[in-house]
């Protein structure tokens, strides 16, 4: 912190004047206000909000952060002011001046050697954009940088900006570099870029005839001034775009170059290079005393690089003295493109469709270039005027010769003629030369000249510049709409196109651009290149492959929004967590289980808790995995690790699905299905091919769709492609593959029926930590080609589980951890498959995690650090032994047939099932070896008729447990689909067991002389001689009818109602609403009752129809005239209706009930109900009443509390059932029908 500073308190006013239509007046108080003064901005979804100079100031001591200006700010106090940002600790955020401006006025002279940086910021690696700067900078120093926005771009990015900073600069012993954006450009390992951005301040500097050193600021120049960038430092490069300078630029003495846009590049290493289109100068340049050095419109100084679609017409001017004579001509000091290029065959510059067209005539139009033929020059420029310039006692010549015009009219015609020059330039509607596409007063071309050949084939979208395009168009596949029954509206369609270069690849991107296609997100990785483009609300995809020369576009129908709109900053404080998710995988067998039907050795799923406490979903489980209490469970873990309440929802900010497997998607469908109003889904994000392209698509992916379009229907969906990158909450996401990249140079795609390898690639970085998810991918090739160090990960996701080699990609990645999506048993050393995993091993890999046993939580604060959770199926209990029996237990003992009635008024035991604890014997060998093995144990409770148990293991055992302690006082045994064909495998002999702790059994029944019918599908109804309470069960079937194998295709578990009356639980009375048009229940309960909490309470309500009677009125009863309803909280009311005080009143209001003679005398039943917290249920006697009699006794003892109430009695309700009835006065009453 720098150390306080008087303020002396001045009062100034200043008025600045209008720029690009923007009026700016700012008062001052302050001329010299202490930066010392902090305040800390208040932070709005990860974005500082900065309205005051002081929480500027703030921004300034915390250059790492992102902000955003809420209003204009005056820093023209502060004179003194420091920029933001060091070079050991530069900007690295997003500053985003949300079109507001900022006011500087620094001035500053130091006497001293210091090389000084100035500006709003000093040094910059992260973003500025839409920001106007105003004001002035006035300094003298030593040298250094000074720029409008920053000193020096240190690979930073600046573009929507506007400058209007009158600039003046005097250097007193070294170089000094100016710009009226950035001062320099510094860094050897990133570009840095200027775009769409505007500098209208005037630029004076004093220059010194410093001697070009080895020192950032001075190695290769004296010094340079530029209208948008001052210095390009050596070995350094930066791109200049669809930028122009209006300011008029004055130099006075030294040795500059000087240019309109850019002045100089370093002239000491052949990597230096600059990057300049769709740029204009349209401001002044005068240069006086000037010591051999060059001025132009575009850049004095060029090593190597770029220059197109530029144009000048500013004056350029260069004097001897103070202005009474002009430069020698001939020497070469001032140009209208660039000042002085010396090329070779390491430092190459291509100069295209550019033109001069300043009032004055230079030296030369274009330039002056030595060894043209390592150069490409295609330009335009005024007839009877010199294109280049030949140097005295030089070896300079001129380039390729240009083409001339004599007025605009001639140059609009002759420059549109090219494809490139249509895709630039635009008719001027003021008249005069024409102007780049993007400039306000750019004629709209609604059919620009396109020369090129290559037909993209994809919507009408200008052609490619040159290679061959795919024959096919290529089937990218929907995103959240079904295409089972055929091909949609948001079928994604991409081309591919061969034998193409980066050069070309990123002049087609500017084409687009040029022709109404907007630009939104750039990225390069690994010398491949990747854009998003829009236009006209679609989103188009289109990328380059360094490795192949291919390039591959794409017209993204599938995506709803931009992977920019999901993307979220980094808001919350808490620990990111990264958790590879315990679901239900088999233990050493192949595909599932021959005794637990929920479980499989396939499924994945990560979950990563951001550190807002949302969360990123990767993947789910197989419909195997996705039983009711795993899901429960799931969302259990979910709010646990969130720290959310049963009250809130579980946000997700996004799910992502690696390919359409079932094993990766269906559990989804379910647990969406299951517990939509429990969470919260921002996005979902894959890329499947389309139904069909790929072989291999899976049923599940239909399901997971329909369940998103159901409850979510708004859910943002974005199909991901190669090179996007994605972040939440601070946690970045690259996608490294899809099935695009695939897809041959035909437009087929080469997988076959590969879907596993079609899977979405994503490297996951948390705290500079990573993890290569590989989701399935059985082949490598396109990775690897792709891609060397951007696949080097720490730690790795074991592909497909384990159960495919890849040996060099492994060796690729590198990873020190291999996390596998599997049991150990089934991936394991010990496995079958235990070389895959050798393979990770010997690649480098310390330690390998298995999700079969627990959940593993990986954090990377601190390194990387893991601890494990228990899988949820050790918490439920469910592992204990089935008892087993023998013939001397059942031997004598008849069977009990029950009858219809029996399970009519019982209850079906189905719900209390713990699904997941159905284990059996064996499934018959001839389904062993099934991939789905449909027959085993959990068939004989699934509900369904259509499936069966069928086993060879004879005497054959089935255990299950409940969720609460119940009597099985019925059971049901179906026979199944074939059992008339195959009566012999119908069970004769049999014992059923109960116990409540999993060791000591009890005998609920035992049969010996079973005989169901040898008929398909039907049922036989059993009633257990010694039924009680118990939670573990077990039915052991001893003997069958003939033959070895038993089957059956259904046991139904039946309770009798045993409806335990209390008269801690009652309904009081009645009451109607006249607001509410309804009849109310006035029902108490106990908070206690018996030492036991109430859990639930309510009312079943009852229709006096078909022969229901008060047996029927139970929770859970199927009767179609019978409905219970839960109470709330919002129907406690305060008045005290019950006899005990303790008690607590509810109150609830049936409405909609009819207003006919009919509906009013029906005949209702109703009982108040309570749950108590041993899952047992108490109820109230049955009350049976009607509307008509509830209203005449509340009329006919004017009970009612209002009079209105009183009158909507008689008039709505009494007179519609009896026209004659007695009127009855009111008299304020107020309580219920009793």
């Amino acid at each position: 912190m720098k150390n306080r500073i008087l303020a002396y308190i001045v009062i100034i006013a200043t008025v600045f004047q209008m720029f690009s239509g923007i009026s700016h007046d700012f008062k001052s108080m302050n001329v010299m206000a202490d930066e010392n003064e902090l305040s800390q901005p208040k932070m709005v979804d990860g974005t500082y909000q900065i309205s005051s100079a002081k929480e500027l100031m703030w921004a300034k001591e915390n250059p790492g952060k992102d902000y955003i200006l809420t209003s204009d700010i005056d820093l023209s106090g502060y004179e003194n002011f420091q920029g933001i940002g060091t070079e050991t600790e530069p900007y690295s955020g997003e500053f985003n001046g949300n079109g507001h401006s900022i006011k500087i006025g620094i001035n500053r002279t130091d006497s001293t050697e210091k090389i000084e940086k100035i500006g709003l910021f000093n040094y910059v690696s992260g973003e500025i954009h839409n920001l106007v700067v105003t004001g002035s900078i006035n300094v003298s120093v030593a040298g250094g940088y000074v720029g409008g926005i920053s000193a020096v771009l240190l690979g930073g990015y600046i573009y929507d900006c506007t400058t209007d900073v009158a600039i003046n600069a005097t250097g007193t012993k070294e170089a000094l570099n100016v710009g009226g954006i950035a001062g320099g450009v510094k860094n050897e390992q990133k570009e840095s870029t200027i775009e769409n951005s505007v500098n209208n301040g005037e630029i004076n500097v004093n220059a010194m005839s410093a001697q070009r050193g080895e020192n950032d600021y001075n190695n290769g120049t004296s010094g340079a001034v530029g209208g948008i960038v001052g210095l390009v430092v050596a070995k350094s490069g930066v791109k200049v775009a669809r930028t122009i300078n209006n300011g008029e630029i004055i130099v006075n003495g030294g040795k500059d170059n000087i240019g309109g846009i850019v002045g100089q590049t370093s002239v000491n290493e052949n990597s230096t290079y600059v990057d300049i289109s769709y740029c204009a100068n349209k401001g002044n340049i005068e240069v006086y005393k000037t010591e051999g050095e060059r001025a132009a419109g575009i850049i004095g100084y060029v090593k190597s690089g770029k220059i197109r679609y530029c144009y000048n017409v500013g004056n350029v001017v260069e004097y001897t003295d103070n202005g009474n004579t002009l430069a020698r001509n001939g020497y070469g000091n001032y140009f209208g493109i660039f000042g002085y290029a010396n090329l070779s065959s390491y430092n190459k510059l291509s100069v295209l469709y550019c033109y001069n067209a300043s009032e004055k005539k230079l030296e030369a139009e274009i330039c002056v270039v030595r060894n043209p033929s390592n150069g490409e020059f295609k330009n335009f420029y005024m007839s009877g005027r010199s294109e280049y310039e030949t140097e005295l006692n030089s070896n300079a010549t001129a380039g390729t010769a240009g083409e001339t015009f004599q007025n605009s009219t001639e140059l609009y015609n002759k420059i549109t003629a090219y494809t490139e020059g249509a895709s630039a330039y635009r008719k001027n509607s003021q008249g005069g030369y024409p102007v780049l596409y993007f400039e306000k007063n750019a004629v709209y071309e609604s059919n620009p000249t396109d020369n090129d050949t290559v037909d993209v084939k994809l919507e009408n979208m200008p052609k490619y510049i040159d290679g061959v395009v795919s024959d096919n168009i290529y089937n990218c596949g929907p995103g959240m709409a079904s295409d089972e029954n055929g091909t949609t509206s948001e079928d994604a369609k991409m081309v591919v196109i061969k034998d193409t270069s980066r050069s070309t690849f990123e002049d087609y991107v500017d084409k687009l651009v040029c022709r109404g296609y907007g630009k939104t997100s750039k990225r390069e990785m690994e010398n491949n290149m990747y854009y998003t483009l829009t236009k006209a609300g679609r989103i188009y995809y289109i990328y380059y492959t360094y490795s192949k020369n291919e390039v591959r576009v794409i017209c993204d129908y599938a995506s709803n929004t931009l992977l920019s709109n999901i993307s979220t900053k980094l808001t919350g404080d808490s620990e990111t967590e990264m958790y590879m998710y315990s679901i239900d995988y088999t233990k050493g067998e192949s595909t599932t289980s021959v005794t637990d039907y929920w479980q499989i050795d396939c499924g994945m799923m990560f979950i990563i808790k951001l550190a807002d406490n949302s969360l990123f979903l990767i993947d789910s489980g197989h419909e195997r995995q996705s039983s009711k209490e795993a899901m429960a469970a799931e969302l259990n873990f979910m709010r646990k690790i969130t720290n959310t309440s049963e009250n809130d929802k579980v946000k997700i900010r996004g799910w992502f699905f690696s390919h359409a497997h079932g094993d990766h998607v269906f559990g989804a469908h379910q647990f969406v299905t299951m517990y939509h109003d429990y969470i919260d889904v921002e996005s979902v994000l894959f890329n499947f091919p389309a139904y069909g392209v790929v072989g291999g698509y899976d049923g599940g992916t239909f399901k997971m769709k329909k369940a998103f379009n159901t409850y979510f229907p708004n859910v943002n969906h974005v199909s991901l492609h190669t090179g996007q990158r994605f972040s939440m909450q601070g946690v970045n996401f690259d996608v490294m593959c899809t099935h695009e990249d695939w897809v041959g140079t035909d437009g087929k795609t080469t997988l076959g029926g590969d879907m596993n390898t079609a899977s979405t690639v994503l490297k996951i970085t948390i705290n500079g930590k990573s993890l290569m998810l590989l989701g399935d991918i059985t082949k490598s090739d396109q990775l690897e080609k792709m891609y060397g160090n951007e696949l080097k990960s720490d730690m790795v996701q074991v592909a497909h589980h384990g159960y495919n080699r890849l040996t060099s990609l492994y060796k690729a990645i590198g990873a020190k951890y291999a996390i596998c999506p599997n049991s150990e048993e089934n991936a394991g050393l010990n496995s079958g498959n235990k070389q895959k995993l050798q393979d990770i091993l010997d690649a480098g890999a310390t330690k390998a995690i298995f999700a079969g046993e627990y959940t593993y939580k990986i954090t990377t604060d601190n390194g990387i650090q893991m601890s494990t959770y228990d899988n949820y199926r050790k918490e439920l209990g469910i592992d204990f032994d089935a008892p087993g029996g023998n013939l001397s237990e059942v031997n004598g003992k008849n069977a009990v047939i029950g009858s219809d009635s029996d399970i009519e008024k019982g209850k079906k035991l189905r719900d209390e099932l713990i699904t997941v604890s159905v284990n059996g014997s064996p499934v018959s060998s001839k389904n062993a070896g099934n991939a789905i093995r449909t027959e085993n144990a959990y068939m004989a409770f699934d509900g369904s008729t259509s499936t069966k148990y069928c086993t060879e293991t004879i005497p054959a055992n089935i255990k299950w447990k409940t969720t609460k302690p119940v009597s099985i006082d019925e059971y049901v045994l179906y026979t199944a689909n074939d059992t008339q064909n195959n009566p012999g495998r119908n069970p004769v002999k049999w014992i059923l067991k109960g116990s409540n702790d999993g060791k000591n059994w009890n005998i609920i029944d035992a049969v010996s002389d079973g005989n169901l019918p040898a008929k398909n599908y039907t049922g036989t109804i059993f009633k257990s001689k010694n039924p009680g309470k118990y939670c573990y069960f077990a039915i052991c079937f001893l003997e069958i009818n003939s033959g070895n194998i038993l089957q059956l295709s259904e046991i139904e578990l039946i309770e009798n109602q045993q409806q335990n009356i209390s008269d801690k639980v009652n309904v009081q009375g009645f009451q109607i609403s006249n607001v509410l048009k309804g009849i109310r229940t006035v029902s108490t309960v106990e908070p206690q009752i018996d030492g036991m909490e109430v859990t639930e309470f309510g009312n079943v309500y009852g229709v006096d129809e078909n022969g229901v009677s008060e047996d029927d009125m139970y929770v859970g009863s199927e009767s179609k005239y019978i409905s219970t309803v839960k109470a709330t909280e919002n129907g406690i009311i305060n008045k005290q209706y019950s006899s005990s005080e303790t008690a607590v009143n509810y109150v609830m209001t049936m409405c909609d009930n009819g207003t006919t003679v009919a509906a009013y005398t029906r005949k209702y039943y109703v009982r108040a109900y309570a749950k108590l917290s041993d899952g047992s249920y108490l109820y109230s006697k049955v009350y049976s009443y009607s509307i008509y009699d509830v209203a005449k006794k509340l009329y006919d003892n004017a009970l009612m509390s209002t009079y209105a109430g009183h009158r909507y009695l008689y008039e709505d309700i009494l007179t519609v059932v009896d026209s004659n009835y007695k009127e009855v006065k009111y008299n304020w009453g107020g309580t219920i029908a009793r």
